[in-house]
């Protein structure tokens, strides 16, 4: 440890006083330590990612993939990057946010929820098989409705105040009818909505019909947790059987993140209607 501190400390040695030396720093200080197989991750990214951010977040998520005790979330990520006492922290944490984001899409990492994990050459190698795994789209629909209709909204009927009277209302997602039709509705529209953006568009279609329409903020997270659930869903299912005991082990993990996924959709679903503007014959009511 004294060895890596060292070479920390000497990689610091022509910057100015008042340089902090930051987490990923250590990475290079022990890395002759490091089995080579374990670095190939780390090496193929030196090669091709452009971002030097991102280099360093992939070093720092890989000295901690082990420790269990340390939450990889954007906060304490960002935090473990400063590297002078005057850094603005909120663009630090945003600069962070988005190369984190960058390497999710890439195979890297690993969200689950807003933690974040480094991936090994076989975890990487199976979650782009993951996230190459084809559904259906209806599929999506139907999970989203479950999420947002059955486990946030629960109650399958309106009640009216003025005659005390309960009714049925039919369930829509964007648009799309979702088991039986009522003479009442209620429409939720996701960003997967050709018209999410466009709430004057959206008010104008719901004019003259009897129809409650939430328009869910513009965070893609919902629609894109639910179709990597499906995803990892049907290839943990289409492969349970095949590979090696490290393959399996992994299976089984990215089995058990799966259920964890689905109940982070529940409170996201939540969160996100809780926020949803209301509309009711083409005018805002919230």
């Amino acid at each position: 440890m004294l060895e890596v501190f060292q070479e920390a400390t000497k990689a610091l040695r022509d910057e100015p006083v008042g340089r902090l030396a930051t987490f990923d720093l250590l990475y290079d200080g022990i890395a002759a330590s490091i089995r080579g197989d374990m670095q190939t991750t780390i090496k193929m990214a030196e090669r091709l990612l452009e971002n030097e951010l991102t280099l360093r977040i992939l070093k720092a998520l890989f000295l901690l993939k082990w420790v269990r005790e340390f939450k990889a979330t954007p906060r304490n990520v960002a935090i473990l990057l400063i590297d002078r006492p005057e850094i603005d922290i909120r663009e630090h944490e945003k600069a962070v946010g988005e190369a984190l984001a960058l390497l999710e899409s890439q195979s890297y990492l690993q969200r689950n929820g807003e933690v974040y994990e480094f991936l090994t050459d076989t975890e990487k190698d199976i979650e782009v098989e993951i996230k190459s795994t084809e559904i259906d789209e209806s599929q999506v629909t139907d999970l989203l409705g479950k999420v947002l209709f059955a486990d946030v909204l629960r109650d399958p009927k309106i009640r009216y105040e003025g005659n005390g009277q309960d009714y049925t209302y039919a369930r829509k997602l964007d648009d799309q009818l979702i088991g039986r039709e009522a003479d009442v509705a209620i429409n939720i529209v996701t960003t997967d909505h050709y018209h999410h953006a466009d709430s004057v568009t959206l008010a104008m279609h719901n004019v003259g019909k009897a129809e409650l329409l939430a328009v869910l903020p513009p965070d893609t997270r919902l629609v894109g947790q639910a179709r990597l659930f499906l995803k990892t869903q049907r290839y943990v299912q289409q492969n349970s059987g095949n590979g090696d005991a490290t393959r399996h082990a992994i299976l089984d993990q990215r089995s058990q993140q799966n259920s964890q996924r689905r109940s982070e959709m529940q409170t996201l679903a939540a969160d996100l209607l809780r926020a949803a503007p209301l509309y009711l014959n083409g005018s805002r009511l919230y």
